[in-house]
């Protein structure tokens, strides 16, 4: 590089290459161009001179140096000359062509890329294979050209199609075909001469298959393998079979398992018992042995089931079995509103009968369930803070100067472990009225209301749903009747059944003189008749006036007890306490 020296004779002899512009560096939106010019051994940069006019290029977001702005035609140019002698191929002998950004390397089958070849090419991990079956000597996710990646099958496979290795090439993508595996195959399986036996079934001569073999009718297998399976080496698992004189499974009653014998039921082997797990007190031959004759000695053997004691039950809870026998199970669960004492948050328990004859689990207690302090509004009395269980029932009330405004007086807990109202089901039903409720919690009232020519002969009118969430008092039963004297406007509907003082009223009309006295006479106008018709007529005028004086007298013990009667009846309407209704009296019908 030398110092700066003013061109005398202009650009003449150079050629010049404007790479673009360069574009602004902050928000003042400055550009510009770099200018520069080479010849065959010297590379020249152009700026304006300090002193002079120009065309300024950017430089770090200012024009120039700083000091000019402007362009001109008659600016003197200072060239920095740049000195070079490249003794290195860029390149490295790969062949080099000039373009105009300059060299560009010809990389060839360098196994690299780019401008000066500075890359090198590179292959992604190959994905085309059957990854369950083949497997990769690496699992890198990148290879460089050239790389090669050795591919195996996986036990009990071997190649049927493919490369097992395979080169990452210039293109980017790998030689060779993907490898592909299929099962190891296996010859086919022996039978050895004289054996007795032969082979019943063969599923596949591939790796995993398997052979079955038999014995002629009689024989049994004495050593060897009845099952052979294709192993990943291509070869059976175990020998072939030979069989002898078999004296068949021995039977027995249950209850036994049998001590795994080498030589299986053939003769000259035994067959060994014991108790199965759950049984005891085993009867017959514990022992018995396979005889020339294809026999067994001695007797089946079978052993009997154990079994538990009567399991107990826990409190709160019932108890389910179906037996007491081995492996029997005996389920406790928890009443309802009741939760185990262990775990509240459960209610079942199971237990087993093993095979020490005890149940594998305790009885299961159980206990209430819980409910939380029972919250309240403002202005209620508190509440005492105390443990609250299942059907415990709490009673609000309000400060004194206060009413309830909403909500129940009266709450229950569940057997959920929340609060509830206590409700009572609908009435039934009644035959000539209806039944009109107030409400179903726990103070809401059920009143009779009979039809047109009825009233409650008997029941209570009025009940109301008690604590127990039931109806306190009995049904009501409504009758015909009739009307003896109407309206009596009262502050109440008075005691229970008060119509049946009023029964004493009704009067059996055949029992009067009026009655009796029904018939009537025929007129005759002869004088004695006449006569003793007068008299007749005074007679009976007398006898009716006293009969009447009698009737008179009846009657107005009867009316004075009429007139004191809604006396009678206040006082027994004051005593019951109900709200203001107009009723009408009723008697039943004679």
């Amino acid at each position: 590089m030398k110092t700066e020296e003013e061109v005398e004779n202009g650009n003449y002899g150079y050629s010049f290459f404007v790479p673009g512009m360069i574009n602004g560096f902050n928000d003042s939106s400055f550009y510009g161009g770099l200018m520069f010019g080479f010849s065959s051994d010297t590379i020249y940069l152009w700026r304006p001179p300090d002193d002079g006019k120009g065309c300024l290029f950017a430089v770090g977001g200012a024009w120039g140096n700083g000091a000019h702005s402007e362009c001109s035609t008659q600016a003197k140019i200072y060239a920095l000359g740049i000195y070079s002698n490249f003794e290195e191929d860029v390149c490295e002998g790969k062949g080099c062509s000039a373009t105009r950004v300059g060299p560009m390397c010809d990389c060839g089958s360098s196994g690299f890329e780019g401008q000066f070849c500075d890359s090198p090419i590179v292959c992604d991990a190959p994905n085309d294979f059957n990854a369950t079956l083949v497997r990769p000597s690496s699992a890198a996710l990148t290879f460089v050209f050239n790389s090669t990646v050795q591919f195996s099958c996986i036990d009990g496979y071997e190649p049927v199609n493919g490369s097992t290795v395979r080169t990452c090439t210039l293109n980017k993508t790998w030689s060779e075909e993907p490898l592909e595996c299929d099962r190891i195959s296996c010859s086919t399986p022996d039978v050895e001469p004289g054996s007795k036996s032969y082979i019943k079934t063969i599923s596949s001569l591939k790796f995993e298959g398997e052979v079955i073999y038999g014995c002629d009718p009689g024989y049994g297998i004495m050593n060897g393998d009845g099952k052979r399976e294709c192993e990943a080496n291509g070869n059976w698992s175990g020998i072939a079979p030979f069989c002898n004189v078999s004296c068949g499974q021995p039977t027995n009653n249950g209850g036994v398992e049998r001590i795994t014998s080498l030589g299986g039921n053939v003769v000259s082997n035994w067959a060994n018992y014991t108790c199965a797990t759950g049984h005891e007190n085993m009867t017959g031959s514990a022992s018995r042995f396979c005889q020339m004759n294809g026999v067994w000695t001695g007797t089946p053997v079978s052993c009997a089931v154990k079994f538990c004691d009567i399991p107990v039950n826990g409190s709160n809870s019932t108890l389910t079995y179906t037996s007491t026998f081995y492996n029997s199970v005996a389920t406790y669960t928890c009443e309802e509103g009741f939760v185990s004492n262990i775990n509240p948050k459960s209610f079942v328990k199971t237990a087993k009968c093993m095979d020490d004859k005890t149940w594998s689990d305790s009885a299961l207690d159980c206990q209430p369930v819980q409910c939380s302090h029972p919250v309240h509004s403002t202005y209620v009395q508190p509440i005492p803070v105390i443990i609250y269980e299942y059907r415990d029932v709490v009673i609000y009330q309000c400060v004194v100067g206060y009413m309830l405004e909403s909500g129940d007086l009266i709450r229950e807990c569940q057997a959920n472990g929340t609060w509830t109202d206590i409700e009572c089901p609908a009435p039934n039903n009644i035959t000539k009225g209806v039944i009109i409720t107030t409400g179903k919690v726990y103070g809401a009232e059920a009143v009779a209301v009979c039809d047109f020519g009825a009233a409650v002969m008997s029941g209570n009118i009025v009940r109301m749903c008690g604590l127990s969430g039931t109806w306190v008092g009995t049904e009501p039963v409504c009758q015909d009747v009739y009307q003896v004297f109407l309206t009596v406007n009262t502050t109440g509907i008075g005691s229970t059944n008060y119509s049946y003082d009023l029964v004493n009223l009704a009067i059996d009309v055949t029992s009067l003189s009026r009655y009796k006295r029904s018939k009537k006479s025929v007129y005759y106008d002869k004088r004695s008749h006449i006569a003793i018709g007068a008299c007749g007529l005074f007679v009976i005028i007398a006898v009716v006036t006293f009969i009447c004086s009698l009737d008179l007298i009846k009657l107005s013990s009867q009316l004075k007890y009429l007139l004191t009667l809604p006396e009678k009846v206040s006082k027994r309407v004051s005593m019951a306490k109900r709200p203001k209704i107009v009723h009408k009296v009723f008697v039943t019908r004679k």
